[in-house]
Order: structure tokens, then C-alpha cells, then sequence
């Protein structure tokens, strides 16, 4: 069965007819007035016969009748009623500026802690809520998380208020994040001051998720039950300020936090956030302060708020016109709200407008896709735009007496109605939703009736941009599920009191907004979600481009072993979008931050040793250059040497591993015997068998028969490492002159493998092909194989100090067995190690087969050209795709259309080489797998320092990427 969210509007509100007049049906308002105003009229004409006034009577009567009969013809079918309309009129002819001085929808609250106290006596107590992920998440994830939002519907008092918050994250909070735990490295401090500027310009913004619940009516809330704990308390002389009513205050609060699904992780507001709230809702668009951080205690009174004046239709900045025509108003749908008294200068103008949400589709919007408020986070128009929700539980046995009662008005008006206007089909509407809804009541007892409300906030610095922000914003309404909501001149006002929590409904006009639905039905649109990707703290990475908000994306390798996630990170995509350039930010960034950095760079480019060429305590080993050397005998710890020797050296020799001559070498190379013969290189090694051996020549032979026979069994050994020991590209391995880099007192260790020739998987497996490899491939093997566990031992060894492992273009170390099965390990014990990795790969789907990536959570894909590829790592990305068919806005290639444009428009050029990248619209963007399994696409972060920008860059003969 297709779940959906739903609102059954109008199932309480049939227009009533009835056919007492000539057997037509007139609608209650037409016929009443038609009825009485003309027996009236007859009645007192007659009665007045004799006076010479009936003529009079008469026609008066018939002129009042039908004054007032087309007056009940205009009263309109459905809500807002006569007297929300009338009002909105009556401000908009008659505009007058109203104040938080004289207008009690409009008062200032006084705030104690979590509480707020309005001005009408209702108190209120304040919770932050976290959104829950659901961008991009499977269909079971979603319906997991619009569960969650079920629990909070039934959990929640009555008359408590969801607003949604459309604000700008706090930059310099955001720098203290990047900064966090690292105050003492200088140069991490600098690079993170470099950002600012690049924050400053981004803009990055969120939406936060904030809870009013009322709290003076008991846990029922404002609804029949809390009204009369309310008249309990008032019979009894409670004083609402009094230090016992505070605590039973804070109490219910806490009592009402903890019924909430944990999931939200409602968190009690402070005095000062609550202050933050009233500012940012009076001058939305133009009050940009941050959120207050959390402090103890506190309370501010209303006189301690800035007082704003509320101009209905900007009169103050109405047209010009002819002197006769000056008086009208401006006819403008928007209010104006500018600060008045002490604190004047608190914010610029603000220009607003609250447009409720009047009608949705009758049979509901099909979930998932009924998000329809995450259509807020798309619009980037210049403009503010916050929601707010009414949620007024109803007890269940009045709710059924309710629609008992529209049950029996719709019985009765299909006597009355007949098909005026339509009226069978519409009766029919309402009668399915009424039998829906009840339906819907009596399948679950724990199924609660809630009225629910929707309001949307705009506010931006100038009327244009309002303007053009409520279009975008309707076309977003209408694809997102149809939803119809409505734009009343003169009522923004009255509406925006919604805003201000502890407004009577009635007074707000909320009540005339509210649609009967269930927690259940109410679920499926589920507001309170979130597209915030990666961490808490640690670098900036980029800027989330899964909606408009742009919200900074921070990366924390080392935070994530700490929080014992893994600390892998895997870096995909067709070259030239990207993997490389963000790779050296993240390992600048962790460098910076005090790790250490074992970087295999398989090429001869050497792009690494350009990229971080300004850091100090390096060492670049080409293992074609002899700089260094790579003797397992000599690079691995005492306990490990001899073993590992056997492991890389064996195979590359081709020795048989069952062999005597192997079970020998097995003997020698135990610690005990390495340290007692002086072992302690491969060519100390060639040096002893060489000795072992029978003199040359007439010499007489003293050796023991046991060492005649030692030398015997290893003469094969001898003649394989004599014979690989002439090669160039092995003199790392049997050159015992070459230096041993101290790789735990360097920071970075750079070795380019671009010499080596590493075979692929197949290779490797099939005994037919893996005899006919060259002696470069089978060094390059055991090379390969050497260098990834030198830098698992030497990390694994530190779990003081973070490493990061980099494996550029590691596609030809992870087709060899040994070099997967290294990998592989670091996967499953790089947390506890305290040790990072990272992947960086062209094809993750054939280059990760071997090693098997089932223990890496973190991912950064770029753009792929192919879409097989693209699809495959989509899929295991965790995208389905089947929900998802529009995945190739993220993983497939774009050109732009500066790139395909007609080769006659060359002449519109700027002079000098072309900046062009050929990597189209897609540049800099990626898709991330954060450690908590969130996806999303994100904008990966320039790097500030030019410089540096230049050496990341590996686009042949361009100056920037």
C-alpha cells in the first residue's frame, strides 16, 4: 500500500444549503437572510397598513433583504472566515502602524531559562531539535525517520509550535571548529585565517530546528483538558511568576523533552537564544546575528527586547500621486517592520510577508517526495524564508463526535444540496475523507487527531527582492506536492504573530489555517530533516551543494578514529576532476594539524613533492634515484624483519616456499640467529652465504660438514640474490651503503614507485601468466608490498600521533595480493592504531575488488566520464538508483558551454592561455560519504593561498585548476 502524507481539509467545514425556499438550495447565508428579511418586510407592511408607511416599509424592507442577502452570498465557502477577511480589508483600506508597545499579538515576551512568558499570560518552554539525515537516504531510512516524527506528533502538548529556521551559520564559530584541539600549531592557526575570507564570501547557512511547547495548562497543553487545568489553577490562586510555578515550569518541560523520540535531541534554549529568536523573526532578512552559544541561567525582560513598529503595506514609502488620490494606501502585501525606541538601531528595515497554507492534494502527496517544506533550502533569492507548524492535539472520542457531526450535515445536504455547484461530487469528496480519517483513528488506539497548520516566513532587506522571493516560491509549492498557499493583503500582521509564540489562536488567525489530520499522516512530510555532511570539527573540505543553504562541509580524520569510526577515506573519480587537488588539501590540512603523512606516489611526475614542497622535515625517495634504501632486513623492527624479508623477498626470487633452501633461509633469518651472525641486511645476508660456500681454487676446505651442508642447501638462494642484485631497479633492496629514512621522526614521506611495474590481479592469479612476469614486476611486487606495511608498522607502532597513509593512483598496488592484503588490513585496524588512509583510485569497482572496501565508510567521488562506471559507484556508494534516476547530476561528467561552443567564437577569448579545464560545470564538485553514512554533493573549498593553489594544480599549462 502507497504511503502518503496527508491534510484532510474542509472535512469539518461543508458549506451548508438548504432547499426551504421554492425547493431550490440556496446556501444557509443567502436563504436565512431571503427568508426572514422577507417576512419581515411582509409582516410589518401589513401591520402598517393603516399608518400610510407601508409603501415605505415595503420597499425598504425588500432593499435591506437584498442588501443582506448578497452580503450572505459573499460570505465565502470555505476558511478564512468572513471576519479574517473583513479584518485583512479593513487594514489594508485603513493601514495604521502597530507597535510591541500597543499591540498585545505584537508584545515583547519576558524570558526565564527555557521559558517564555507571553504577554497574555500562556508560558512557553524552548527546545533546539536536530534534524534527522534524509537527503539521499533509502526508502527505508526514510520512512524509519517520518516514524520518529510520528512519536513526536503524539508526544507533544497541545497548541506547541515547530518553526524552522532559515540562519546563517556563525563563521567565526566555524573557525574555532576548524581550530579545535590544535591552538598550538601556528601554521594550522594561519592556513585556518586564510579561510575566513573564503567563509565570508560563501555565506554558508542552515536551517535550525526549534521547539515552543506550552507549559502553564498541564501536559494536555492548550486544548478542552489544559483549559480546565487552567481553571484549576486559577480557582486555587496560583501564581503563574511565583519561584513553585517556575520549577513545576521547568519540570513539564523537562517531563515533555524526555516523552520526545531522542533522535531529536531536544536541548532546553537560554534566555539569551530565546531573545535571539524574537530579533530574528521581527527582522527577518536583515538581522544577521548568530545564535547564541549555550550559557547557565539568565532572563531578560520584555523592556531588555527591542520594540519594532509594523507598517502594514510600507505606507511610509507609498507612491506619489495626485493630491486627490493621497490618501489611499499602498495597496502593498507585505509589512514592514522597522525598530522603534531605545534599541532603533538594532537591524535595517525588514520586509515581510507570511503566506499560509490553505489547501494540498485531496488524496495526499505520495511519500517519500512529500518533503514539500525542504523546498525552503532550494531557493536562493536573496530572501529569508522560515515555517512554522501548529500542532494541537485533539482527544480522539471528541474528534469522533466531531466527524460524527459532518457526517450528519453531509446525509442531510444531500437532501438540501443536491448537485448545486458541483455538490455531489464534492459531498462525495468529503464524505471518503471523513471515512478516511475515521478509518485512520480507529486502526490504531494509539493513533492521535491533530490539527495541524503550516505558515511560511519571507523576509527579505528590500520589497523586489520579497517580491520575486514569494514567486520562486510558489512554483517551488507547486512542484512540490501542489500545495496551494495563499498571500492575504493586509494580513501579515495578524500573521506574523504566529512567530510570536503564546498568541491566542483565535487572535493569530491560526485557527483558521488548521487542517485535521493524524500524527501518522502528519509524519510523512517530516520538517525536521537535515542535509548537513561530515564532522563537527577539522578542515574545511567544501560547501554542501545539496540545497542553496551552502553550508560548510568539515573533515576530521583523525577525530573519526577517536569516535572509533574508521579513518579511511576513499578518493574516486575519471582524472582531471579533481581527486588529486583535494587529496593534498586534506593532507596539508592534517600535516598541519601535527600527523604524519606516507604518501606512495606511483608516477614520475612527482606532483607530491610539488604540492607539499614547502614542508621542512621531509624525505622524496625515488626508488630509481639510490637515495634510500628499501631492505626489509633493515627498514622493519628486529622482532618482524626476518619474516617480512621472507614474504616479499621468496616470491620475487622465485624460490618455492617448501623448499629446503627456503627452510633453511627460514632459519637464519630468526631474530636469535640475524643477531648472533650479523644479519642485518640482505647483502650482510649474501655476504654470509657467499663466506659459507667451498673455497675456490686448491684451498683446503675446513668447514663442518653441518655448514658444507648449509652452504649446499642455500647456494640456490645465493645465486638468485646475486643474479637480482645487478638490476637497477633493485639496489634499494641490496644496497646496504644507501640511508634508511627515520620515519618516525619525519613528517612526510614521499616515495615515488614511477621505476616500478606492478602487475594487475589476473597476473598475479593465474600461475600461467604470473611465470611469465618480468624480474621489474617482481620487484616491483615486493616493493610495493614493502613500502604499504613499512607505513603500517611504523603508525601502528604511534598510537600517539596520527598517520595518513596515501596511495596515489592505487590501482596497481591493490591488484597485487600482497599489497590488497595489506590494505585490507589497515582497513579493519587503522582505528585503534590511530592511523588514516587514503584511496586514491580511477576505477574504485575493479581496483577495490581485490582488497574488498567493505570496512570504509568514507568517500569523496568526483565526477566519472562513463556512465557504467558512474552507475556501478553509485550503487555502491549506497545511492539507489531506482530512487535516485537524476544520479548523474553527481557522478556524470558536464561539459560547459564555454567548452562546446562554435569554433568561430573564438575571437571573444581573453589574450594569454586559455583557463579552460575541460572539466566543465562539474569542477571542483564531488559527492561525500561522511563517517555517519550521509550523502550529498558538495563543492570542494579552493585553496586560499594562490600559491599553493598553483602547486595542487597538475593541469598541463594552466595556471589555476
Amino acid at each position: 500500500m502507497t504511503d502518503s502524507a496527508q491534510l484532510f481539509t474542509g472535512v469539518h467545514d461543508t458549506p451548508v444549503y438548504t432547499n426551504v425556499l421554492f425547493d431550490k438550495p440556496l446556501r444557509i447565508w443567502v436563504a436565512v437572510p431571503a427568508v426572514v428579511g422577507s417576512v419581515t418586510t411582509i409582516l410589518l407592511a401589513v401591520l402598517n397598513l393603516a399608518s400610510g408607511h407601508a409603501l415605505a416599509i415595503l420597499i425598504c424592507g425588500a432593499l435591506l433583504t437584498a442588501a443582506l442577502t448578497g452580503i450572505g452570498a459573499l460570505v465565502p465557502r470555505t476558511r478564512p472566515n468572513i471576519a479574517f477577511r473583513l479584518r485583512a480589508f479593513t487594514a489594508s483600506v485603513r493601514p495604521a502602524v502597530r507597535t510591541s508597545y500597543d499591540t498585545p499579538i505584537l508584545a515583547r515576551p519576558n524570558l526565564v531559562d527555557n521559558l517564555w512568558f507571553a504577554d497574555n499570560g500562556s508560558v512557553y518552554a524552548g527546545f533546539l531539535l536536530s534534524g534527522l539525515p534524509y537527503h539521499l537516504q533509502s526508502s527505508r531510512r526514510k520512512t524509519a525517520v517520518a516514524d520518529l516524527h510520528t512519536l513526536l506528533g503524539r508526544e507533544l502538548p497541545a497548541d506547541s509550535w515547530l518553526y524552522g529556521l532559515g540562519v546563517t551559520q556563525d563563521q567565526r564559530q566555524l573557525l574555532r571548529a576548524m581550530v579545535h584541539g590544535h591552538r598550538d600549531r601556528d601554521d594550522w592557526l594561519y592556513s585556518c585565517a586564510q579561510v575566513a575570507d573564503q567563509l565570508a564570501d560563501a555565506e554558508p547557512k542552515t536551517r535550525l530546528y526549534w521547539l515552543m511547547v506550552p507549559v502553564d495548562a498541564g501536559r494536555a497543553g492548550h486544548n478542552v483538558v489544559g483549559q480546565a487545568t487552567k481553571l484549576k489553577d486559577w480557582f486555587a490562586g496560583r501564581d503563574k511568576d511565583s519561584d513553585s510555578s517556575l520549577n513545576a515550569y521547568i519540570e513539564l518541560a523537562h517531563d515533555i523533552a524526555n516523552s520526545l523520540p531522542p533522535e531529536f535531541s531536544p536541548t532546553p534554549v537560554t534566555a539569551a537564544m530565546s531573545a535571539w529568536l524574537w530579533q530574528h523573526t521581527t527582522w527577518l532578512g536583515t538581522f544577521t546575528d548568530p545564535l547564541p552559544r549555550p550559557t547557565a541561567g539568565g532572563s531578560i525582560t520584555a523592556d531588555q527586547l527591542p520594540a519594532a513598529a509594523f507598517d502594514e503595506g510600507d505606507q511610509q514609502h507609498k507612491p506619489r500621486r495626485p493630491s486627490i488620490f493621497n490618501a489611499l494606501p499602498s495597496w502593498n502585501k507585505y509589512v514592514r517592520v522597522s525598530a522603534t525606541g531605545p534599541h532603533s538601531a538594532i537591524a535595517p528595515d525588514s520586509y515581510q510577508a507570511v503566506l499560509p497554507v490553505v489547501d494540498a492534494p485531496e488524496g495526499g502527496i505520495v511519500f517519500p517526495g512529500s518533503e514539500f517544506l525542504a523546498a525552503l533550502d532550494d531557493l536562493d533569492t536573496g530572501a529569508v524564508f522560515d515555517f512554522a507548524i501548529n500542532l494541537t492535539a485533539r482527544p480522539r472520542e471528541m474528534e469522533f463526535r466531531r466527524n460524527d457531526r459532518a457526517r450528519g450535515n453531509i446525509d442531510d445536504q444531500y437532501d438540501h444540496r443536491g448537485d448545486v455547484r458541483n455538490g455531489l461530487t464534492e459531498l462525495r469528496a468529503t464524505e471518503r475523507k471523513i471515512a478516511e480519517y475515521n478509518r485512520l483513528l480507529s486502526a490504531n488506539i494509539d493513533e492521535q487527531p491533530l490539527s495541524a497548520a503550516f505558515f511560511i516566513h519571507v523576509g527579505a532587506a528590500d520589497p523586489r527582492t520579497l517580491d520575486h522571493s514569494i514567486k520562486r516560491l510558489r512554483e517551488e509549492m507547486t512542484q512540490s506536492g501542489q500545495i496551494v498557499i495563499r498571500h492575504y493583503r493586509g494580513a501579515n500582521t495578524r500573521l506574523w504573530s504566529a512567530f510570536n509564540p503564546g498568541v491566542a489562536q483565535h487572535k493569530s488567525a491560526v485557527d483558521q489555517f488548521a487542517h485535521a489530520t493524524t500524527a501518522s499522516k502528519w509524519s510523512r512530510f517530516v520538517p525536521l530533516i537535515s542535509s548537513q555532511l561530515g564532522n563537527a570539527t577539522g578542515m574545511l573540505l567544501g560547501f554542501n551543494k545539496g540545497n542553496a543553504n551552502n553550508s560548510a562541509v568539515l573533515l576530521d580524520l583523525p577525530g573519526t578514529a577517536r569516535r572509533n569510526h574508521n579513518p579511511c577515506l576513499i578518493c574516486a573519480g575519471a582524472p582531471g576532476y579533481g581527486k588529486s587537488y583535494t587529496s593534498k588539501k586534506i593532507v596539508r590540512a592534517e600535516l598541519q594539524r601535527g600527523a604524519q603523512a606516507f604518501i606512495v606516489e606511483p608516477d614520475e611526475y612527482g606532483e607530491w613533492a610539488t604540492a607539499l614542497a614547502d614542508v621542512p622535515n621531509k624525505a622524496v625517495i625515488d626508488m630509481a634515484g639510490g637515495d634510500f634504501g628499501c631492505d626489509a632486513l633493515r627498514i622493519f623492527p628486529e622482532r618482524v624483519a626476518g619474516s617480512y624479508w621472507l614474504d616479499y623477498m621468496i616470491p620475487m626470487l622465485g624460490l618455492d616456499v617448501r623448499s629446503v633452501a627456503v627452510g633453511r633461509l627460514r632459519t637464519l633469518l630468526t631474530p636469535a640467529a640475524r643477531d648472533a651472525l650479523g644479519l642485518s641486511s640482505t647483502a650482510a645476508l649474501m655476504r654470509y652465504i657467499r663466506d659459507i660456500q667451498a673455497p675456490l681454487g686448491a684451498a683446503e676446505d675446513t668447514r663442518s660438514p653441518q655448514v658444507t651442508q648449509l652452504a649446499e642447501d642455500l647456494r640456490p638462494v645465493l645465486l638468485a640474490l646475486e643474479s637480482w642484485a645487478t638490476y637497477e631497479f633493485t639496489q634499494a633492496i641490496f644496497d646496504d651503503t644507501l640511508p634508511i629514512p627515520d620515519l618516525a621522526a619525519l613528517d612526510v614521506t614521499i616515495w615515488q614507485t614511477g621505476s616500478l611495474d606492478l602487475p594487475d590481479a589476473d597476473e598475479v592469479a593465474n600461475p600461467h601468466l604470473y611465470v611469465a612476469l618480468s624480474d621489474r614486476q617482481r620487484a616491483s611486487i615486493a616493493i610495493y608490498g614493502m613500502l604499504v606495511r613499512l607505513a603500517r608498522v611504523t603508525f601502528f607502532n604511534n598510537t600517539n600521533r596520527f598517520g595518513l597513509i596515501v596511495l596515489e593512483e592505487a590501482g596497481p598496488l591493490l591488484n597485487s595480493r600482497t599489497g590488497a592484503r595489506d590494505a585490507h588490513l589497515i582497513s579493519r585496524r587503522a582505528r585503534k592504531h590511530y592511523t588514516g588512509m587514503l584511496i586514491i583510485t580511477q576505477n574504485p569497482i575493479k581496483d577495490l575488488a581485490l582488497m574488498g572496501d567493505e570496512f570504509i565508510t568514507q568517500q569523496i567521488i568526483v565526477p566519472f566520464e562513463k556512465e557504467g562506471i558512474a552507475r556501478a559507484v553509485a550503487a555502491s556508494a549506497g545511492l539507489p538508483l531506482d530512487e535516485y534516476p537524476e544520479f548523474q547530476d553527481f557522478f556524470l561528467a558536464a561539459a560547459g558551454a564555454e567548452e562546446m561552443r562554435d569554433p568561430t567564437a573564438f575571437d571573444d577569448d581573453h589574450p594569454g592561455p586559455s583557463k579552460t579545464t575541460g572539466s566543465g560545470s562539474l569542477q571542483g564538485r564531488a559527492f561525500f560519504i561522511d563517517e555517519f553514512r550521509r550523502l550529498g554533493a558538495i563543492q570542494i573549498a579552493r585553496e586560499p593561498n594562490e600559491i599553493l593553489h598553483r602547486a595542487y594544480d597538475t593541469t598541463p599549462d594552466q595556471g589555476a585548476a
